[in-house]
């Protein structure tokens, strides 16, 4: 079972980092992390439970950082024939006290799994639902081939909704989970509102939706799509 990410060298909220990996390796994953080899030697000495594997698959030249593709990450996975994977970003904690994680192994048998996180600024148990993304997606290894490649990075914006756009639209069933699983310490955004329209024209683009107007609109009907085919 692997936790799959990109951890980030210049992350805003660089040690939260270390405690979401420790998180991962408590409720039971393997941890991987694809960057490429600049990063890599700058991360190794610091997450040592960490299997990095060096990839060229980023857009450095689009976003000025070596972003890791989302396609090198599902590649990886089909690679690797773990039966269970979780797709999640870097600072993303695991509060597995439920055992949900042995739920979650069950529920992607036939499904999809997409998840919210809680933000917290403080105490995690008082953190709320963040509605407007997805950080993690659990997937077993029979739904890999559902998706297309693509163009958009982990830690830049859209894949989070191309992940599950595009398995609704290929005909995967996907289950937006209610659990309060994962968790997310606030920090300030990380991408510009220019990279946001960037990633929406990609996603725009590959999503289909070239017929409405503008990324706004396109963004909006991607949205309501999976909330209305994500119960």
């Amino acid at each position: 079972m692997i936790a799959i990410t990109s951890i980030s060298p210049g992350h805003k909220n660089y040690n939260n980092q270390l405690r979401a990996v420790s998180s991962w390796i408590n409720a039971g994953y393997e941890v991987v992390s694809l960057n490429a080899e600049e990063e890599i030697n700058v991360l190794k000495e610091s997450f040592r439970d960490v299997k990095f594997i060096s990839t060229n698959s980023h857009n450095k030249k689009l976003f000025g950082k070596p972003y890791v593709i989302v396609s090198a990450i599902i590649d990886y996975l089909k690679d690797a024939k773990s039966k269970y994977s979780l797709v999640i970003n870097s600072d993303i904690i695991i509060d597995d006290k439920t055992g949900y994680t042995s739920k979650l192994k069950e529920l992607s048998e036939d499904s999809i799994i997409i998840m919210n996180r809680i933000d917290f600024d403080g105490e995690m148990e008082t953190g709320r639902v963040y509605e407007s993304g997805f950080d993690a997606f659990f997937i077993n290894e029979k739904h890999l081939d559902t998706f297309p490649q693509t163009l958009l990075c982990m830690g830049q914006c859209h894949w989070d909704f191309w992940l599950p756009y595009m398995a609704i639209m290929n005909g995967a069933k996907v289950i937006k989970s209610k659990e309060r699983y994962i968790y997310h310490q606030v920090h300030t955004v990380q991408y510009s509102k220019e990279n946001w329209i960037r990633t929406a024209e990609i996603f725009r683009a590959e999503a289909g939706l070239l017929k409405y107007k503008n990324v706004g609109q396109s963004t909006s009907r991607a949205y309501s799509v999976i909330k209305a085919f994500a119960q």
